[in-house]
């Protein structure tokens, strides 16, 4: 699932969260047919790790980081080349795996100004440290 992306003068950096949709008979009838929605399709690997994919726009090359923990950003901030190898990428971030930031949206909780503010999907501003020799990524 992916929103949108960060991009350098010479990179485009796309992640890649543990999440994925799924489109199974039962859930796509229940959403023309019943009370269920897009959001309903959204499945998420609680044990999964997000992949940073870094594409050199030259040339096309793809280079594919595992950050080691579970995260989401859906909007990127600010990114930038620190060096020829290692780029910086900044954003809002969900960190818990077993929240989903879109239930606020939900139809339940669109009817009441309390609900969309009394929720505990809170992002955390992270920075994201991409070294492309080693191909780890640090956090900040």
């Amino acid at each position: 699932m992916q929103h949108a992306f960060a991009m350098t003068t010479d990179y485009a950096i796309i992640f890649e969260p543990p999440w994925y949709m799924q489109f199974d008979m039962g859930t796509t009838f229940n959403m023309f047919f019943r009370d269920a929605g897009l959001i309903d399709l959204i499945k998420n690997d609680l044990h999964g790790t997000t992949k940073i994919h870094v594409i050199r726009l030259s040339d096309g090359q793809v280079t594919t980081l595992d950050s080691k923990r579970w995260s989401l950003i859906l909007h990127f901030s600010n990114s930038y080349m620190l060096d020829e190898d290692t780029l910086v990428v900044e954003g809002p971030a969900y960190e818990k795996p077993d929240d989903n930031p879109f239930k606020i949206f939900s139809a339940e909780n669109m009817n009441c100004a309390d609900s969309i503010s009394q929720h505990e999907y809170g992002s955390v501003y992270k920075r994201y440290i991409l070294n492309l020799k080693d191909k780890t990524v640090k956090h900040e």
